[in-house]
């Protein structure tokens, strides 16, 4: 739904539609996290740990996700067109919103 491009399916709207792949490659390179070739399955086995930094990529994991299901539900009910800097500039805002607040 996000990109028009296929039907949409779980594992191609948060990791296989050109949308949020554009998402996770710009959240990758702002928070220094290796997604890889990970389905979800496995996507939080990797940024499990105490440390902040590790909980600051467990917190992007999460407004990642959910900012991908909002923008997918925008598109769909009203017709909004998103693009993955849009996503990620709300995404941005949204984790220092969190971690301001802490």
């Amino acid at each position: 739904m996000l990109c028009n491009e296929e039907d949409e399916a779980f594992e191609h709207l948060f990791f296989g539609c050109r949308v949020s792949q554009g998402v996770w490659q710009k959240a990758q390179n702002k928070c220094a996290i290796y997604r890889g070739n990970y389905g979800w399955g496995r996507l939080g086995i990797r940024w499990r740990a105490n440390s902040f930094g590790f909980q600051l990529r467990g917190l992007v994991l999460a407004v990642t996700v959910y900012e991908l299901w909002q923008a997918r539900n925008d598109r769909l009910f009203q017709a909004k067109q998103v693009s993955p800097l849009g996503i990620m500039q709300t995404l941005t805002h949204t984790v220092q919103y969190v971690v301001n607040y802490l």
